[in-house]
């Protein structure tokens, strides 16, 4: 049998059309859509684990959200307090924060009610603003867009791939546009950090960038661990009932031939032999062997009472030929209870002559 494990998975175990799907001939695709493909389009314990996890890392990164949000509000009020010159830079900290608190209620919202599509949206909506804002206060640093791809792989990783196209893509337009605006001098950055506070919040981006790639890799490596496990397990449960099925099939057969071999020798007056097979036939066997029990004695009533029936018939036709004045020419022996009655109906030597001519 070739083909993948999942088509040979279907060809032994199909699974029964939906009805539904059944009464729209006009839209095929649709139709197709909707009917199950596999194993695969059940509520399978994989299927079921595998969204608990996609819901435990959308509720991880939700709450790094919200600790992100407060450690922004820490730095915000410490710059508008602590250093007046930095005004600027503590009221964009404390916009990120309450727009990062207000984009976490809505996630939390989205994930409760079942949405983690949703609910990665919003955070990954979050983190576009946040970095539109950063590259407005600081400048279009490098390390500053290095927060997105983390973010945009986890959330392809929670909704699609399409999602990690078009969200790398425009977190690169949103850097080249950065950029341009930049080199032409459209706008300027609102602070202007020292070198050495440029070295560290760079540093501090790039290890945070740096994090949410790694934990968005070791995620996605164990999920394509996991596949590859669940695949294997697939394929050799798959190979296994293959064989069990050829070896079923086998045995089938062999009880088969043997069953079929013995209603010949039992139809051809032979003794046959009792068969004892599986458990799939076990009924149909039992039934055989008692018919094939029963067969010969039915074959040789069927031969006495065609022996008797010729020699009723050779007896009739020797009368009716001794009553049209032909000679009498009794029938053979046939081994019946036809060759009692022959005696009987014989006349002694004496009355022979005298029964004939009576007779005539």
């Amino acid at each position: 049998m070739r083909g993948t494990a999942l088509q040979r998975f279907e060809t032994i175990y199909p699974l029964p059309v939906q009805a539904s799907a059944a009464h729209a001939p006009s839209e095929p695709a649709r139709a197709a859509e909707r009917l199950p493909a596999g194993p695969y389009a059940l509520r399978h314990p994989q299927a079921v684990a595998r969204q608990a996890a996609q819901a435990h890392l959308t509720r991880g990164w939700v709450w790094g959200h919200v600790g992100l949000s407060l450690l922004a509000i820490f730095i915000g009020v410490t710059l508008i307090f602590a250093a007046p010159d930095q005004h600027v830079l503590g009221a964009a900290c404390l916009s990120l924060a309450i727009a990062g608190i207000a984009s976490t209620l809505l996630a939390l919202g989205a994930l409760t009610a079942g949405h983690v599509a949703g609910a990665a949206g919003w955070l990954l909506l979050y983190d576009f603003v946040a970095t539109s804002v950063g590259m407005l206060v600081l400048g279009p640093q490098f390390a500053i867009f290095f927060l997105l791809p983390g973010a945009v792989l986890l959330t392809a990783l929670l909704t699609n791939r399409w999602t990690g196209t078009f969200g790398l893509a425009g977190a690169f337009a949103l850097y080249a546009l950065g950029v341009a605006l930049t080199q032409t001098e459209t706008i300027h950055p609102l602070a202007t950090p020292s070198a050495t506070q440029s070295v560290w919040l760079n540093l501090g981006f790039i290890l945070l960038g740096t994090g949410l790639l790694a934990y968005a890799a070791h995620w996605l490596l164990a999920q394509l661990h996991t596949a590859l496990t669940n695949e294997a397990a697939l394929t050799f449960r798959l190979q296994a009932l293959e064989r069990r099925a050829r070896t079923k099939r086998l045995s089938l057969d062999a009880d088969a031939m043997a069953l079929q071999a013995q209603i010949a020798q039992a139809m051809s007056n032979h003794r046959p032999q009792s068969i004892v097979t599986g458990e799939e036939l076990a009924p149909l066997a039992q039934m055989i062997n008692a018919a094939n029990a029963r067969i010969p004695s039915l074959l040789h009533d069927r031969d006495e009472r065609l022996k008797l029936e010729r020699a009723v018939r050779d007896l009739i036709q020797a009368l009716e030929a001794a009553w049209a004045g032909f000679t009498l020419t009794w029938p053979a022996p046939s081994h019946t209870i036809v060759d009692r009655l022959l005696p009987l109906l014989r006349p002694h030597s004496t009355q022979t002559t005298s029964t004939i001519e009576t007779t005539h």
